[in-house]
């Protein structure tokens, strides 16, 4: 959700390539990234509930206040003020690309006759004797 709405704001209008405003969403993100599965992670390394909950407590919770905040504006509409805030960049961003590596004949068939389909599960596993 977040991403979906929050980048096209940063994007540089085209001809640009990139800009100052990409590169500090892009410091931002990495640094929100890395704090979240910090944080996330911290009681598999604890391995018990009751350190976790002490671990998270002393930086402030920090984690599920930012999941919560986000679901809160997400669901309260935040999505759609966001899109009024997409600029011309924002626009083309959200186009899905198809890319082919040139073989795409507009059948909808993938893959041509060198597609190979797995056999089916039955074959490389019998079933267990006494079941049909």
């Amino acid at each position: 959700m977040a991403r979906a709405n929050f980048r096209p704001i940063f994007l540089p209008v085209a001809p640009q390539t990139t800009s100052t405003t990409k590169a500090v969403y892009d410091i931002l993100t990495i640094v929100v990234t890395f704090l979240t599965v910090n944080y996330a992670t911290t009681p598999f390394m604890l391995g018990n509930l009751h350190d976790s909950l002490v671990s998270w407590s002393l930086v402030g919770w920090y984690g599920h206040i930012l999941i919560i905040s986000a679901l809160v504006f997400f669901y309260a509409g935040g999505a759609k003020m966001l899109k009024g805030l997409h600029g011309p960049s924002g626009e083309k961003a959200n186009e899905k690309k198809i890319h082919t590596n040139g073989q795409a004949n507009g059948n909808g068939k993938v893959g041509g006759e060198n597609l190979q389909l797995p056999p089916p599960i039955h074959e490389l596993v019998p079933p267990p004797a006494g079941t049909k």
